[in-house]
């Protein structure tokens, strides 16, 4: 299955704010949508980096009088492992094992097009072996079983 595919089945927008934003805005942000991650992009919108929920707590714990004055640019991972549309879901979830991500952004012509946790390709993989269980059933009982 490629990442195309996989973000069809997925609802809603990837959330992100720009590299200005508070830190305590970008975790009121996160807990209001339920999410775990935010892209941090650049005014003109390209992609600075990615901030979590790990790093929101870094600094809750290191920084708590810092949470109002910090930005996210100041904490957010920049370094990022990127996917493109066109890849195979299995490569990206071994990618994401090696590098010990948990949220990869999607991009295609260098655009953002979608996010992807580690959940959403558990959930996928999951449906790539219902099916291939189905066919292989199918196979070994023959046609109309």
């Amino acid at each position: 299955m490629q990442l195309e595919e996989l973000l069809k089945t997925r609802q809603g927008h990837v959330r992100q704010v720009t590299v200005d934003v508070p830190v305590h805005t970008a975790i009121r942000i996160m807990s209001e949508h339920k999410i775990g991650s935010l892209m941090v992009v650049q005014p003109d919108g390209e992609i600075y980096g990615i901030i979590t929920e790990r790093d929101c707590l870094h600094v809750v714990a290191e920084h708590p009088d810092k949470l109002k004055t910090m930005t996210v640019s100041e904490i957010a991972s920049t370094d990022l492992v990127v996917a493109e549309l066109h890849d195979d879901l299995r490569y990206v979830m071994n990618v994401m094992r090696e590098k010990n991500c948990r949220h990869v952004p999607i991009v295609d012509s260098g655009k953002l097009k979608g996010m992807i946790s580690i959940r959403d390709v558990a959930l996928g993989r999951l449906d790539e072996a219902r099916t291939e269980l189905k066919f292989l059933r199918s196979y070994i009982n023959g046609p109309g079983a």
